[in-house]
């Protein structure tokens, strides 16, 4: 401590606010010593005076300001001064903390203080470290317009900060004619903060290329996390493990790292909105693997190159824009939603083939991932969209059998492979793998009139190899030999009036539904090979597609769409 007759007279000036309790002392850009200055704030000059603390302004400080491990009986509040060595606040305690507008050549040291107030560091001008992890702030940690640059390590390092209120690195806009911009060059980590109010990064500049500019990383934040209108990060955004009760507003952000990261958000735990709109752009990876946002998840009018929502949980809606998912060149994003879950989407008709080409965009080439398409049909079935959630599980199982055809499992064992491959076949052009029960009746109709046309030769005359004395102008014959001896037949190659006509499309429907007794196969029977093949086969394949048909009825061909 200066003894108070060794005070120069800018110190005496000051001293004298104090104990007047002036709200400030404006010195001119004088010299003012640091050791004065920890004896002031420390009470030694007066120990039984109860100042409210005098802002010093203008002030320049050439020496060390030191108040490590000391316990402050005032506010240290400084505003535009200069301060030419690091100011070293180690494990302090204070009422408050103010630097505003305040150049800090060195940085300053705040390793684990205690403050029962605010740190203001509004406008301050840092060329070093400023160094605030684990301390304790009571107020608000305000660094609003600042410029802090340190490119070789932290420019400002919070670790496992605890603020009781909000924390702003963000532009200073209460001046409309005068808006001066946060600045960050080098590393700005927030790693494990507590906050009890928003994180508020509006406007903020964070350079740290090919690094990381803003660590968030396993922050807790009871209000929102704003980095919105005109943020820029060059660098990555970790948000790693966050948890922030209210929103994940991203409004017009810019961030960029092309080669890397350019917002990590694993793990996240958001209970409310996240916002990604409004000229929102990334370039570089945008991961948001294994969140869980509470709001709604909105994609809207951005750019991007990269989008992981893998494993992902939105508790509420996805919104998206179809054009997002393709870059300035037209080409589609790396996309990854393998595992995302959404309970609801802002579905319409129009977006239903752009959403099929979403979920679709996981299984190319050898790759089969199922879980887009299951999610897709849960949420289109519990919106009440079910022609839509069947159209979304007749793609899933084209992509299934043509995985059966790729995998090489199934090509270790060519008749198991052909045998399941040939029954996704007759799936699909039956009952579209249960997406499509009534697709059978249009097989069927082929069925029965190719069937029927021809069976229909059946009526004209038979070819000479094949004629007989008993029927020599037909290829069908009655079954019953009386008929067949009976004068009319032989003469006039009809049968008796009494006795069933042959029709052909009749016998055709009997023979492809053979639980339909029309009388026919009963009645008639072709003489010729060619004929009772194509009666064949159309009995078995009849059989087959009333099989399919009766076990989905039953329940035995069910399909996810509509079981849930």
């Amino acid at each position: 401590m200066i003894s108070e007759s060794d005070l120069n007279d800018t110190e005496r000036k000051v001293l004298a606010a104090f104990r007047a309790g002036d709200a400030e002392v404006n010195v001119a850009r004088a010299k003012v010593r640091g050791d004065f200055l920890r004896g002031l704030f420390l009470g030694e000059y007066d120990e039984k005076a109860d100042y409210r603390g005098t802002c010093i302004v203008d002030a320049v400080i050439n020496d060390v300001l030191n108040l490590e491990f000391c316990d402050a009986r005032f506010p240290v509040r400084f505003r535009d001064c200069l301060f030419a060595q690091e100011i070293k606040l180690q494990q302090l305690i204070c009422p408050e903390l103010r630097f505003s507008g305040c150049t800090l050549k060195k940085g300053m040291d705040a390793l684990c203080a205690k403050v029962a107030g605010g740190v203001i560091l509004t406008e301050a001008n840092a060329m070093g470290r400023v160094r605030l992890a684990g301390a304790d702030i009571g107020g608000q940690l305000v660094c609003t317009g600042g410029s802090f640059r340190n490119k070789e390590g932290d420019a400002i390092n919070a670790q496992g900060i605890k603020v009781a209120e909000d924390v702003l690195l963000k532009s200073d806009d209460s001046n409309s004619k005068h808006v001066k911009e946060f600045k960050a060059e080098g590393k700005v980590s927030l790693a494990g903060a507590k906050i009890g109010g928003q994180l508020n990064c509006t406007d903020g500049r964070f350079q740290n290329r090919e690094g990381v500019a803003l660590n968030a990383q396993s922050v807790t934040v009871a209000g929102s996390v704003f980095l919105r209108r005109g943020f820029k990060a060059d660098g990555e955004v970790s948000l790693v493990g966050a948890d922030i009760e209210g929103q994940l507003n991203c409004r017009g952000g810019n961030f960029q790292n092309k080669k890397g990261n350019a917002i990590n958000a694993r793990n996240i735990n958001v209970g409310n909105e996240v916002l990604l709109i409004r000229n929102f752009s990334a370039s570089g990876q945008v991961l948001f693997g294994n969140a869980t946002i509470g709001g709604n998840f909105k994609l809207n009018n951005c750019k991007l190159t990269h989008l992981t929502l893998a494993g992902a949980n939105v508790l509420s809606e996805f919104q998206d824009d179809a054009g997002i998912y393709k870059n300035e060149t037209g080409n589609d994003i790396d996309l990854n939603i393998d595992g995302f879950r959404y309970q609801r989407l802002n579905a319409t008709k129009e977006r239903v083939e752009n959403r099929l080409a979403w979920v679709g965009s996981m299984s190319k080439g050898d790759e089969f991932r199922p879980q887009p398409y299951e999610q897709l049909m849960k949420v289109y079935r519990e919106m009440g969209h079910m022609n839509w959630a069947r159209k979304a599980g007749f793609e899933l199982e084209k992509k299934r059998h043509k995985q059966l055809r790729l995998n090489r499992d199934h090509k270790r064992f060519v008749v198991l492979g052909w045998g399941w491959w040939m029954w996704y076949w007759i799936l699909r052009g039956t009952i579209g793998y249960g997406y499509k029960p009534f697709g059978a009746l249009m097989f069927w109709s082929i069925l029965l009139i190719g069937g029927g046309f021809m069976l229909f030769k059946g009526t004209f005359p038979c070819p000479e190899p094949c004629r007989v004395e008993s029927a020599p102008c037909h290829c069908m014959a009655p079954s019953d030999a009386e008929v067949i001896l009976s004068a009319d037949w032989k003469v006039h190659g009809k049968p008796p009036k009494d006795y069933p006509d042959f029709n052909p499309v009749y016998y055709a429907v009997e023979a492809a539904l053979p639980v339909l007794p029309l009388g026919q196969t009963e009645n008639w029977h072709p003489k010729i090979p060619w004929v009772r093949w194509v009666q064949g086969v159309i009995t078995i394949i009849g059989a087959l597609v009333l099989t399919i048909q009766a076990s989905y009825g039953v329940g035995v061909l069910s399909t996810r769409w509509k079981d849930g």
